[in-house]
């Protein structure tokens, strides 16, 4: 996987904020590493980026990348999810958290 750590500085709670640059073209989806936790992160064909919180809504498994349905799925209980979050089939009901993706994205673009 392509990825190197940008920048490292406190963030608003004093702590060091770490990003780290992973590339992830149209159409792609990768699992993701944001601010110490999982993350799923999809770019759909337009290049907006997508990222959700990986573990599943139904019993708290953790999700991987379907990339023929380009969809998030479970491998315990059989959920999937949209790139979106969005539950696609159960048993999970809830959709999937999603992340901050527009301060990411201006921080590194920023340079802050």
């Amino acid at each position: 996987m392509n990825r190197k750590i940008l920048k490292s500085r406190p963030n608003h709670s004093g702590w060091p904020l770490h990003i780290t640059l992973i590339i992830i073209r149209p159409g792609e989806g990768k699992i993701i590493e944001a601010n110490g936790q999982k993350a799923g992160a999809y770019r759909d064909e337009q290049g907006t980026l997508h990222v959700v919180d990986t573990t599943c809504t139904h019993m708290g498994c953790e999700l991987s990348w379907n990339p023929a349905e380009k969809s998030w799925d479970c491998p315990c209980h059989g959920s999937r999810f949209s790139y979106e979050g969005g539950v696609i089939e159960g048993p999970a009901l809830r959709s999937l958290d999603l992340h901050d993706v527009n301060t990411i994205e201006k921080l590194v673009k920023d340079d802050f």
